[in-house]
């Protein structure tokens, strides 16, 4: 079962709409590099690396180094969500489940 999420400052992070839509596009379609996300929610990348940094800061993504490397320069790192507070990867594995 899923801890509560009692920190004010996690609660903070997670109420912002484009944080929100980072993590559900993280969750329904797995791993992702910063580019991709930005791609994929029509924002700009550096917003999302921002988004991510302070997702990451509260423990709600990791990245998961090499598994969507680009093969070029660059950030090569897969973003992966964590299931609630528990800090538990939902999928930063080769398959998917839901």
């Amino acid at each position: 079962m899923p801890k509560e999420i009692s920190d004010l400052a996690a609660l903070k992070c997670l109420a912002h709409p484009r944080r929100q839509l980072v993590l559900q596009q993280l969750t329904l379609h797995g791993p992702a590099t910063s580019a991709t996300l930005a791609r994929a929610l029509g924002l700009n990348t550096g917003a999302t690396s921002y988004h991510l940094r302070e997702l990451a800061r509260h423990g709600f993504v990791s990245d998961e180094p090499g598994a969507a490397g680009s093969g070029g320069g660059g950030r090569s790192a897969a973003i992966c969500a964590f299931r609630g507070a528990a800090r538990r990867p939902m999928r930063c594995g080769s398959r998917w489940t839901r």
